[in-house]
């Protein structure tokens, strides 16, 4: 099973509905660019930024394969952003 061993977050501070942006490391082997958490109207969102291909196609970089995936991987980049914004207020 893959472990998320850390999440690096920075606020975005902006206009745009970009909460934060920054990266995972995977079993401590691997990183991850471009995750960005997103305000929408369901609440936050975890997002993972599009890698562009040759051609100009965009593709995702990292998806998970199950819903059990996708829980973990939101579920630890959320509770680091909220982690982040009581830094932040404290």
């Amino acid at each position: 099973m893959t472990t998320i061993t850390a999440v690096y977050l920075e606020r975005d501070h902006t206009a745009s509905s970009t909460q934060a942006t920054g990266y995972l490391v995977l079993n401590h082997d691997w990183r991850l660019n471009g995750v960005r958490v997103v305000k929408s109207s369901g609440g936050r969102l975890l997002v993972s930024l599009p890698h562009r291909q040759h051609g100009g196609r965009f593709d995702d970089f990292l998806h998970p394969l199950n819903k059990g995936a996708r829980r973990y991987l939101s579920d630890t980049v959320l509770a680091a952003y909220e982690k982040l914004v009581a830094s932040e207020a404290s």
